[in-house]
């Protein structure tokens, strides 16, 4: 009947009504599993398959944030907010040429394990994990 997509049939000949319709796409991005973005995000326009992979990617890099942060671990959790950063900018497409500039400039301070926007980079600003010994340095 179709193949399974977040929990949801897509294809397939219906579901007794009478109607040979497909039922509707998931109505929410997080009613879709990784595993079927996985499959069928490549089947997706550009601009949406970016937002996707966006979500999916925020989704993961949060879980293993907070395994990172239980572990004490704050390079691996920088590696993940510099990934959000730029993921946010490449996939998400958001922020601003000087917002842009700023993170960039964090990133690759020394000391700065991490950096990216808050407030989705439209007139919000930009974060950055710091080790707490270069704080003063990084600043």
């Amino acid at each position: 009947n179709g193949n399974n997509v977040g929990g949801n049939s897509v294809g397939g000949s219906g579901s007794g009504g009478g109607s040979d319709e497909p039922p509707p796409p998931p109505a929410l991005l997080s009613d879709v599993t990784p595993e079927a973005f996985a499959l069928h995000g490549a089947s997706l326009p550009e601009r949406e398959r970016k937002r996707a992979a966006h979500f999916f990617g925020e989704t993961a890099r949060v879980t293993a944030g907070m395994t990172a942060w239980r572990r004490g671990d704050l390079a691996a959790l920088g590696d993940l907010v510099n990934a959000s950063g730029v993921s946010s900018i490449d996939n998400y497409e958001c922020g601003c040429p000087p917002m842009t500039t700023l993170r960039g400039i964090m990133a690759e301070t020394p000391g700065v394990l991490g950096a990216r926007f808050s407030g989705a980079g439209f007139r919000g600003c930009c974060l950055g994990l710091v080790e707490p010994a270069l704080a003063a340095a990084a600043a």
